[in-house]
């Protein structure tokens, strides 16, 4: 079994850079399958409100997964300050995503009507979601052996 190799400079910026694109480009593309399934349910019901509370929490987990995956990546790799890399790759996604340019990205449209309240209490709702699942992603990468997920750390048995 091959160990990986230790994190340098080099890789670390490259893999920062990738963690980035790779944050922006899933919470853009998480938003924006959130809006097609939000609209289809709102149509197929006749219920807008039905529709922004689909697309709305949709959005909210997918974002809280892939902040959960990239966060265990970035933790794993040697990222030194996986929230703040995310988090920017979370905002660059918030930004690219085309509901945001509508301000109906999330939930605030329930409660206000679009406009510039409505994008800054969903960036809010986003950037919290994201930064939640770096956390989680990071603390539990904490807690796994060398050999990956789930794999125990190694012991000293002449068996193990």
């Amino acid at each position: 079994m091959s160990h990986p190799e230790p994190a340098t400079p080099l890789t670390r910026r490259t893999g920062t850079a990738g963690l980035v694109v790779q944050m922006t480009l899933g919470s853009a593309l998480a938003g924006f399958v959130a809006a097609l399934l939000g609209a289809s349910v709102a149509g197929s019901t006749l219920n807008l409100t039905a529709g922004i509370l689909i697309r709305g929490v949709l959005a909210l987990m997918l974002l809280l997964l892939i902040g959960r995956i990239l966060g265990r990546r970035a933790k794993q790799s040697g990222v030194s300050r996986p929230i703040l890399v995310l988090g920017v790759g979370a905002l660059l996604g918030f930004l690219l995503d085309p509901l945001t340019w509508q301000a109906r990205t999330l939930l605030t449209q329930l409660v206000t009507e679009p406009g510039m309240l409505t994008v800054i209490g969903d960036l809010g709702l986003w950037m919290l979601t994201a930064v939640a699942g770096v956390r989680l992603g990071a603390r539990g990468a904490g807690r796994l052996g060398a050999g990956g997920a789930g794999t125990p750390p190694p012991t000293d048995t002449p068996y193990g």
